[in-house]
């Protein structure tokens, strides 16, 4: 070791703290102007850090070789002598505590309890502030999420009750949250609602992105943000489904360390994710029954107003309207405890905390689950409908109560009541095996709307099956998926209260 890394390595170890977290990733936390700030050793603003620390202790400039050694001393010393910690992105729950970091210069954060919520100077938790985070107002109490609502084209009282229901979900970590889906025509303000959600809880320069190219840009941008949310698309592929719906309920994605023929680097995270799109951007159930369906209407012209103006009422609104998201979570934290759910649907985390905020969000007892069992029922819908398999299985089962057969046998069936352009698309079945996987992934879907599938032990004949529907299932079924075909689908969950004008650009 030259002298000048063993100087700089002295001077960085009296005014830093150094530890690892449990994925074995350094950190160094340090002291500068009063505010403490925890950075990943490998990160480039620690690198530039210690670049100014050398040039300010009289050295000359850092060689790449000796930044080098430095790094590499420093994360040996947080690994194998620095202790373990937690480190979080906006928001960490710690001792039934919830922590929400504001993110500003004075390193201050919100405690939350089930007493209350207070502004503390020096958190006890280790945030982690990547690059574009910007930060949060100091929360004022005697708001109203009321308030809000003239911010956002959401005139549907379910929808708005979902909304609400997703903020309260969005400043609770370690819970799956519903993905957000945005949906509706052109000029119906989408990009808008998105952008004001987020802002509320985790702003940032780049508050709207573009989809990720691979697995490893989606997680790196989860391990970087709080919230991700994602403009203007018009699908969602197989791949970034699989992507979200892990994510949405906690997932990991590992790869292999740069410079390293065995080491993995592992990202793992939960994140509440916002999408939104003209049309339904996904068939897939698996990732359908963890969204949450919001449909705008056109925003009348009359309505519209410029984003200067819209953005300036909003920031002066921001305070109070964090101040009343804050002791509704105070709330629900108080209120948990004592929440049963009859049926428990699949977000069922989601589910209690919402009926926990039910009376901090202003919504009536009731009102949550009412609003969110009937959004999963369109979603089941969506679901049957947007399949190839789902409306020939409804026809097939419309004039009878019970099918038994093979799996090779059901896929006869469907082909003769499908059409041929549904038989000739690359998606339709030509296996057995492939109508099974079909079957399994939208089994929940049919079994919420009254069809029930039944897959029994394979024998030497083929897979048998049974499926038996309620008196009335495909009646409703038939019906609603034939009114949908009528329309465009971007209107097909469109809220019909039209009394309701916001004031969005």
């Amino acid at each position: 070791m030259n002298e000048k890394v063993s100087k700089l390595l002295e001077f960085v170890k009296a005014v830093a703290t150094f530890f690892h977290s449990s994925e074995d990733r350094a950190y160094a936390m340090v002291t500068a102007a009063g505010c403490a700030e925890v950075w990943p050793v490998d990160s480039a603003k620690f690198k530039s850090w210690l670049a100014s620390t050398a040039w300010g202790l009289g050295s000359e400039v850092l060689s790449s070789h000796e930044l080098r050694d430095t790094v590499a001393m420093v994360t040996g010393i947080a690994i194998h002598q620095g202790p373990e910690h937690s480190v979080a992105v906006r928001v960490a729950e710690k001792a039934k505590t919830i922590w929400l970091d504001l993110a500003g210069e004075r390193g201050r954060a919100v405690r939350i309890r089930g007493d209350g919520w207070a502004v503390v100077d020096k958190p006890d938790v280790k945030f982690i502030r990547a690059r574009g985070m910007l930060a949060l107002p100091e929360p004022v109490s005697g708001g109203s999420l009321t308030e809000l609502r003239a911010f956002l084209n959401v005139p549907d009282e379910n929808d708005w009750t979902l909304v609400k229901a997703w903020l309260l979900a969005a400043l609770r970590p370690g819970r799956p949250c519903p993905i957000l889906n945005v949906n509706g025509e052109q000029g119906s303000a989408k990009s808008t609602l998105c952008r004001i959600l987020r802002s509320l809880i985790d702003p940032n320069l780049a508050s709207l992105r573009r989809p990720p190219k691979d697995d490893r840009d989606f997680m790196i941008a989860a391990a970087n943000n709080r919230i991700i949310a994602y403009d203007n698309m018009s699908q969602i592929s197989p791949a970034l489904s699989d992507a979200m719906c892990s994510l949405a309920t906690g997932g990991a994605f590992a790869t292999r360390e740069l410079y390293s023929d065995i080491d993995e680097t592992i990202f793992s995270a939960m994140r509440p994710i916002i999408v939104n799109g003209i049309g339904d951007l996904s068939a897939r159930s698996d990732l359908l029954d963890r969204m949450l369906m919001i449909t705008l209407p056109e925003v009348p012209e009359k309505n519209r107003k410029c984003e200067e103006e819209l953005y300036a009422k909003l920031d002066e609104a921001r305070p109070r309207i964090l101040g009343a998201l804050l002791t509704a979570v105070s709330s629900a934290m108080k209120h948990l405890p004592n929440v049963r759910l009859g049926n428990v649907p699949r977000m069922a985390d989601f589910a209690r905390w919402g009926v926990a905020g039910e009376k901090a969000l202003g919504i009536a007892p009731g009102g949550f689950m009412k609003a969110y069992n009937a959004n999963r029922d369109s979603t089941h819908l969506l679901a049957i409908e947007a399949s190839l398999v789902g409306p020939a299985l409804v026809s097939l089962m419309k004039n009878t109560a019970e099918w038994k057969g093979t799996i090779k046998a059901l896929l006869l069936a469907l082909e003769v009541v499908a059409d041929a352009r549904t038989r000739e698309r690359r998606e339709w079945p030509r296996t057995p095996r492939k109508l099974s996987a079909d079957l399994r992934r939208l089994a929940p879907n049919l079994r919420r709307a009254g069809i029930t599938i039944t897959f029994e032990d394979h024998t030497k004949e083929g897979t048998p099956i049974c499926i038996t529907k309620t008196p009335t299932a495909t009646d409703g079924l038939a019906s609603s998926i034939q009114e949908t075909e009528k329309i465009p689908q971007y209107m097909s969950f469109r809220p019909s209260d039209a009394n309701h004008t916001p004031a969005v650009s």
